[in-house]
């Protein structure tokens, strides 16, 4: 039965439903055996470790690698394979990728190693324009797309954080954090079997509500003085300035301080724990996240909290302790796209070569500019005598797929739905083609993700609302290209509005909704901010807002 369904994930084909919830269960038991870091052997003679970085959901790049350096098998002569996180969303293949390297790891569990990324988290699948959940789960499991994502999100929150190859070469998937004495050890007593803990590291790597007592004295807004040893706590971040805002006690206005995102680090502030034990559980949430989120830069005038929000910007010292206290020689990660797919980050005079990138999606993230997009790499790691392990990486030949979202993308229509669609706007009956509608339905929920990136590009203001000869535009880009297709006789009726009506505008979020799922938070955001910009005029008391939001909320 595993056979069967290799063979069928290799030619581009989801097994039956049945068969990829026995794949992902199979993988759940293989890896909560597992430790946070796992210690891999170094090759033998003639055997070859290849590093694998995000491939999310670009399936022609998988096959690429495995016919390029051979399916996984362990010994002289063979070749294993270490996939270093993000094997899912944004590229539509994502379902067949994951299912695909599950059953490499099921096939060759000594030959096959897996590590989390920060895709691998329901926060980041539920996300609309990275679609695994709601568009390429649908797509691949029909009616049962919740049931088996549940499965796959257990999964993911089993998956090991690190591997260390024959005691040398460290692969995580994003980077370090800024704390100070990063140990394996530490990342060992990580708890990673629940999702990424991003919220409690919403304030550049603090939880918010974090307790602090100012290190100097400050100055708020209005010009307020908050002196030195003046307790308070963190209230959010602001923007992506790594700035944060804190309101002091005894004062009304927040002040504005830079965080540096360890509490070892910190100049305005000290932060203040209860215990040890809860300034340790704060560490390990920091490290997970890292470990997941990071990015290394050049120079240490950028080291602080990663505007992405999560994470940090760690330097090459920040490298060379880790490699230092760990005895090790090499971090290999992934995380970001790299133009020929590999790239050298990190490097000192004594030790060489600390840090590299490989990011083996080709065409990332949307294959817009193909043949000029990004190229793909992976890492080849063997045995050499008298050599280390580290000195014998090399990077392979880049390479860049044609990039195949578009089988997804634009969905085809057989002939004979097309004429029915015509031979309706040729009446203007469309009753009686009910499972006509169904199915354009179908496709239309399948887009969203891609519908709602579409708009959005186009939409400056934020208020959810475009020219209403957007919607065919849309259409013909996300779900069916054809030219002859009637989507603008379909219009009004997908719109529900009279022909005759002269509509000049459309609000894109509210179509969306319609297509069920539960409210994402994108879509949360986009009604709330229409709303605000309704309210917003002439608005000067609270009977006034609360006038105006009755007549929004009807």
């Amino acid at each position: 039965e595993l056979e069967a369904a290799w063979n069928e994930l290799r030619n581009r084909k989801v097994p039956p439903n049945e068969v990829c919830k026995l794949i992902i269960s199979s993988a759940i038991r293989l890896h909560e055996k597992e430790h946070n870091v796992v210690f891999v052997p170094k090759p033998e003679a003639g055997e070859r470790i290849i590093v694998v970085g995000d491939l999310h959901g670009h399936f022609s790049d998988l096959m690429h690698i495995l016919t390029e350096h051979g399916e996984p098998q362990a010994g002289a002569g063979g070749v294993k394979y270490i996939f270093n996180g993000d094997f899912v969303d944004r590229g539509a293949w994502g379902p067949e990728v994951l299912l695909a390297i599950y059953c490499l790891k099921i096939r060759c569990p000594n030959a096959v190693f897996l590590n989390r990324g920060n895709h691998e988290d329901q926060a980041q699948n539920l996300k609309p324009d990275n679609g695994f959940v709601h568009g390429h789960c649908t797509r691949a499991f029909g009616a049962e797309a919740l049931r088996i994502y549940t499965l796959c999100k257990i999964s993911f929150k089993q998956l090991p954080l690190c591997h260390v190859i024959g005691n040398e070469v460290a692969v995580i998937h994003g980077g370090l954090p800024l704390d100070p004495g990063i140990k394996l050890s530490l990342i060992q007593a990580i708890d990673r079997r629940h999702h990424v803990p991003l919220h409690h590291c919403c304030i550049w790597g603090y939880p918010r509500f974090q307790k602090v007592v100012a290190s100097r004295d400050l100055v708020t807004d209005e010009g307020e003085q908050v002196w030195k040893g003046t307790p308070g706590k963190l209230t959010e971040r602001v923007g992506k300035s790594q700035m944060a805002a804190v309101r002091f006690q005894s004062h009304d206005d927040e002040v504005y301080v830079r965080i540096s995102g360890a509490p070892e680090l910190e100049k305005d502030l000290e932060i203040v724990y209860s215990s040890k034990q809860e300034r340790k559980k704060h560490l390990l949430n920091r490290l997970f996240v890292a470990l997941l989120w990071s990015d290394p830069v050049a120079s240490k005038d950028s080291v602080g909290p990663n505007k992405r929000g999560a994470g940090s910007y760690f330097d090459a010292r920040t490298t060379q302790e880790f490699l230092r206290l760990n005895k090790l020689s090499l971090l290999l990660r992934s995380h970001e796209k790299r133009s020929k797919g590999f790239l050298e980050e990190h490097q000192s005079s004594r030790m060489g070569l600390m840090a590299a990138t490989v990011f083996s999606a080709s065409n990332y993230p949307t294959g817009a500019g193909e043949p000029s997009g990004n190229k793909a790499a992976v890492v080849v790691l063997r045995q050499e005598d008298g050599k280390t392990l580290a000195s014998t990486m090399v990077s392979s030949t880049p390479w860049r797929e044609v990039y195949d979202d578009i089988a997804y993308s634009l969905q085809a229509v057989s002939p004979e739905m097309k004429a029915k669609f015509q031979q309706a706007e040729a009446t203007q009956q469309v009753g009686p083609r009910a499972r006509a509608m169904a199915k354009l339905r179908e496709l239309i929920y399948c887009a969203r993700p891609k519908l709602m990136t579409f708009w959005q590009r186009l939409d400056d203001a934020g208020q959810g609302v475009l020219p209403v000869a957007e919607w065919p535009r849309a259409m013909r880009a996300c779900v069916v290209s054809d030219d002859e297709f009637p989507w603008d006789w379909l219009m009004p009726i997908m719109l529900g509005f009279d022909a005759s009506e002269e509509i000049q505008t459309f609000h894109y979020v509210a179509f969306l909704i319609q297509y069920e799922n539960a409210l994402s938070r994108k879509l949360a955001d986009q009604l709330h901010s229409s709303a605000v910009m309704l309210m917003a005029d002439n608005v000067s008391s609270k009977e006034e807002a609360e006038a105006a939001w009755n007549l929004i909320d009807r």
